[in-house]
């Protein structure tokens, strides 16, 4: 795996746990920032990468900067099973 798809997965877990944090739905980001739930889901899946403006967008829906966006943190989920 590359530098940029690591950062690409990063980037898209961060993406989603913010959405997901904030109860918001693929559907409902995707018409606030007016592109296509499938392009979204892309960009969680590492599949895509936006543009800085697209980026811009969909950040300021979700109440954070960039640049907030760009700091590495932990932002991935971990999953707690009882046996």
């Amino acid at each position: 795996m590359g530098k940029n798809d690591s950062f690409s997965k990063e980037l898209g877990s961060k993406l989603k746990f913010i959405r997901q944090k904030k109860k918001m739905s693929l559907k409902k980001l995707s018409q606030k920032v007016e592109c296509s739930q499938s392009y979204l889901s892309m960009l969680e899946n590492a599949k895509a990468n936006p543009s800085v403006s697209r980026l811009k967008r969909i950040t300021d829906e979700l109440g954070i900067t960039i640049i907030e966006l760009l700091q590495t943190k932990n932002y991935s989920t971990t999953v707690i099973r009882k046996k």
